[in-house]
């Protein structure tokens, strides 16, 4: 089967149509991992809720390797939605640069040169048995932390490493719920009070990704004590919640899902969190929405290496207008059970990018078959999506749910091979990849 790639002209003056193959591509992700910050090469005024586009300091990255967003809001006058770049979309097989990024402001304010707009994590891997054949380049840069204090913003001049980790795949979930009663509108971005969420030290957050709740998703999660390093503990206090639905957030609904990742940097501890919780999960019915009161018990996932890619094929022809979040409707994916997915971070379609995806209904549990129907669309650009073409890639693992006490078990085994010194770890001739 043939789909299309649609993208912009290197000089932006018009969108190319290109055929491509539909399939299934499978990789495998090393265990090591890096960062690099994305900071801001130009001065910009914002305004809450309308994209801007920002140039941003060159990334430069090698072959093989793919990208995501490290969540936890890194400015707090918005939040980055993407890297962006016109021209043929780069392969993950190949080397790739970026220079302008894809960020939504929820407040008013300044971009300023210098100032750090995210964090990118980097992945290496493995396809068809081509490994990557470079490292991240090592050094530091200096960068502005943005954050608000008495109502002012604050600028605080930091240096940032390009910094290596080991990952675990062991991942905890951590449900997002709503701690106020607000009404919503379709299209609004929010900031929004939730049950206060206890991070450990030494993870990395993400989102368990597939919307858990019918009028909206979680675009970003805030700290109540503002930055803080990965080796620290932290607490998340507020959500960054987008509507695609008019409505009401009650007191105690789902709004989402964390995934707290356990990593390994200078030593590894692991704790966990380990705390049952009640929550109302929102889903939609024959167009009316209901709500259902469940019990929510500790647990999580453990990964493995090896994942596939699938194509987000358009199945219905949508005008889409810049800024304006949208549901599109795409060709199925079914899930089998006990998988996990996220949307690739780098946009793939010259109108814009997926931000989340969605099937219609109840949520399901990991350990039950889905279906994907939807995605979370954001373009940056007015325009019309025609059905067939590509919108978007999957990332899709299949994983082993546990218990806390079996994630505890996991981590303790796991403990003695991960307290290794990073430095003497990348010097090793199989980095980066030091597991079989």
């Amino acid at each position: 089967m043939k789909s299309w790639m649609v993208y912009w002209e290197d000089d932006c003056s018009r969108l190319i149509k290109e055929p491509i193959e539909i399939g299934s591509f499978r990789y495998k992700i090393s265990p090591m991992a890096a960062w690099q910050p994305i900071i801001a090469d130009e001065d910009k005024t914002v305004e809450r809720g309308k994209l801007e586009i920002v140039k941003i300091k060159k990334i430069a990255l090698p072959e093989n390797t793919m990208v995501s967003n490290l969540k936890l809001l890194r400015n707090e006058l918005g939040v980055l939605i993407t890297l962006c770049r016109f021209g043929k979309p780069f392969l993950v097989e190949e080397k790739k640069e970026f220079n302008k990024a894809v960020f939504l402001p929820i407040h008013d304010g300044d971009i300023r040169k210098g100032d750090l707009l995210g964090v990118l994590k980097v992945y290496f891997v493995e396809i068809d048995g081509r490994k990557p054949t470079e490292k991240i380049p090592e050094g530091e840069r200096r960068a502005n932390l943005v954050y608000f204090r008495d109502g002012k913003v604050i600028r605080e001049e930091v240096e940032i490493k390009n910094y290596k980790y080991i990952q675990t795949f062991v991942y905890e979930y951590v449900p997002i719920i709503a701690a106020t009663e607000l009404e919503v509108k379709k299209g609004s971005i929010y900031t929004i009070d939730v049950e206060e969420i206890k991070i450990p030290s030494n993870t990395i957050l993400d989102s368990l990704y597939i919307m858990r709740n019918a009028l909206g998703d979680v675009l970003d999660v805030k700290l109540r004590e503002g930055f803080r390093k990965v080796e620290d503990p932290k607490t998340i206090s507020k959500a960054i919640f987008v509507a695609v639905r008019d409505g009401r957030i009650e007191e105690g609904d789902l709004l989402g899902v964390a995934s707290i990742h356990h990593v390994a940097l200078k030593r590894f501890a692991p704790e966990l969190l380990k705390k049952e919780v009640k929550a109302k999960i929102v889903y939609t019915d024959n167009g009316n929405i209901y709500r259902e009161t469940i019990n929510i018990a500790p647990y999580g996932h453990e990964g493995t290496p090896n994942g596939k890619w699938e194509l987000l094929i358009a199945d219905e022809n949508k005008t889409v207008k810049r800024g304006e979040f949208t549901l599109i409707k795409v060709e199925d994916i079914t899930l089998d059970p006990k998988t996990v997915v996220s949307p690739l971070f780098v946009m793939r379609h010259g109108l814009g990018a997926v931000m989340d995806v969605y099937g219609t209904g109840k949520p399901k549990r990991i350990e039950d078959p889905q279906k994907i129907t939807y995605v979370l669309f954001f373009p940056i650009f007015d325009g019309v999506i025609k059905r067939g073409e590509m919108i978007g890639v999957l990332k899709i693992h299949s994983v082993e749910v546990k218990t806390s006490e079996k994630l505890v078990e996991t981590l303790k085994k796991l403990a003695s091979t991960l307290s290794l010194n990073m430095d003497k770890v990348v010097e090793h001739p199989d980095w980066p990849f030091l597991w079989r």
